[in-house]
C-alpha cells in the first residue's frame, strides 16, 4: 500500500472589490469555454455521430484563445483545466452507460451563472507558501484557517456560492497515519439493507441511518490511516454459525434464540454475529482477497447459500494494512 494519501482541505476567503471583479472574470471565461466545448461536441455528434476526442476539444481550445482575445486576460492553466473536467463528465458518463461504474452518471450539461461557480488551479498557476496563497491573474487572497494546511498542494480550486461565499479548496498529499495493531482497531455493521427496507415498521429508520454514507466515510478514514477496509461477503451467516463451536444452524429465524447443539453455548445474537464478522474478516485479510481499500470478496462457498429465513446482512471489518 502506498506510504502518501491525498487530503482535502476547504477554507473561507475574503476577496478585495478589485479580487471579486477578477475572479468573476475567471469563472465567467471558464464558465463559457466549458459550454463552448460541450456544444461543440454535441453538435459534431448530431451532425454525423462523430464523437469528440480530449485531444480534438484542447484543439478548439487552442482556436478559442486565438480567437477570442479576451479570453487571455485569465489563467490559462484554469482554462486547461475547464476542458479536462469536461473530459472527466464524459468519461464518467460513457463508464456509466458501459457498467463499468456501480452509480448511474447523466450526461454533461451546460453550467449556468446562477449556480456554483468555480475555478481549478493547477500547480503552475497558483502559489502557497507561509499560509498566503496567490492565484494566477487575481494575486494573494485571505483565507481563514480552521486548521493548518500541511503538505504541498497538488491543486486549488476557488469557488462561489449562490450566496456570494467564497471558498477555496485544496488536495494535499499527506503521509498515511498508523495508529496501532489492526486488532484494536477493528468495526464491524450489521448494511445489507436491500431486504431490511421490505420491512415497513423500520424500513424508514433504517434509511435514514444513511449507511452507504458510513462506508464512504469508513472507507476515506481507513485510507487515511492506512488500513484496509474487508467486505464480508453478504451472504456469510454471521448469525447462523455458533462462534465456539463452528456448527450451523441453518434453520434460525429472526426471532429465534437458539443454543448450539455441538457446544451447548447459548448466544446471543448480536455478539455472536460480531465475533464472526471479525474473525472472517481477518481470515480473508490474510488470506489477501482484498484487493483495493473498499473491496468485495469473491462469491461465498456452496455451503454459505442463502436459505429460507432472515436475510443476513452484509458487514465491513476494518483491518491493518497488508
Amino acid at each position: 500500500m502506498s506510504n502518501a494519501t491525498k487530503h482535502g482541505v476547504k477554507g473561507r476567503v475574503y476577496l478585495t472589490p478589485e479580487q471579486v471583479l477578477l475572479a468573476a472574470r475567471q469563472f465567467g471565461c471558464a464558465r463559457f469555454v466549458y459550454n463552448h466545448l460541450l456544444n461543440f461536441s454535441q453538435t459534431r455528434y448530431s451532425h454525423n455521430k462523430t464523437k469528440t476526442s480530449p485531444a480534438q476539444r484542447s484543439l478548439e481550445l487552442t482556436r478559442m484563445k486565438t480567437a477570442l482575445p479576451w479570453l487571455r486576460a485569465v489563467s490559462a492553466p484554469s482554462l486547461q483545466q475547464t476542458g479536462r473536467a469536461l473530459d472527466t463528465a464524459y468519461r464518467n458518463w460513457f463508464d456509466s452507460l458501459m457498467g463499468k461504474r456501480p452509480d448511474k452518471v447523466k450526461p454533461p450539461t451546460f453550467k449556468k451563472k446562477a449556480n456554483r461557480q468555480s475555478a481549478r488551479f493547477a500547480r503552475n498557476s497558483f502559489r502557497f507558501k507561509n499560509g498566503v496563497l496567490s492565484l494566477s491573474k487575481i494575486g494573494a487572497i485571505l483565507i481563514v484557517w480552521h486548521r493548518r494546511v500541511r503538505g504541498e498542494p497538488s491543486s486549488v480550486v476557488l469557488s462561489r456560492t449562490p450566496a456570494g461565499r467564497y471558498y477555496v479548496s485544496f488536495q494535499v498529499e499527506q503521509p498515511l497515519r498508523v495508529v496501532g495493531p489492526a486488532a484494536s482497531h477493528c468495526l464491524a455493521v450489521d448494511i445489507g439493507t436491500k431486504n431490511l427496507l421490505k420491512n415497513r415498521r423500520l424500513a424508514r429508520a433504517i434509511s435514514d441511518a444513511g449507511f452507504g454514507e458510513f462506508v464512504r466515510r469508513l472507507a476515506y478514514q481507513c485510507k487515511e490511516h492506512g488500513r484496509t477496509l474487508v467486505k464480508v461477503d453478504r451472504f456469510f451467516p454471521s448469525s447462523k454459525l455458533c462462534c465456539i463451536g463452528h456448527q450451523k444452524n441453518a434453520g434460525l429465524q429472526l426471532q429465534d434464540r437458539w443454543t448450539c447443539s455441538s457446544c451447548h453455548t447459548e448466544h446471543q445474537r448480536d455478539e455472536n454475529a460480531v465475533v464472526n464478522i471479525f474473525v472472517e474478516g481477518l481470515r480473508i485479510l490474510a488470506e489477501g482477497r482484498s484487493v483495493v481499500a473498499c473491496g468485495g470478496t469473491g462469491r461465498p462457498k456452496r455451503e454459505f447459500r442463502r436459505v429460507p429465513g432472515k436475510q443476513e446482512t452484509s458487514s465491513e471489518v476494518c483491518g491493518h494494512a497488508a
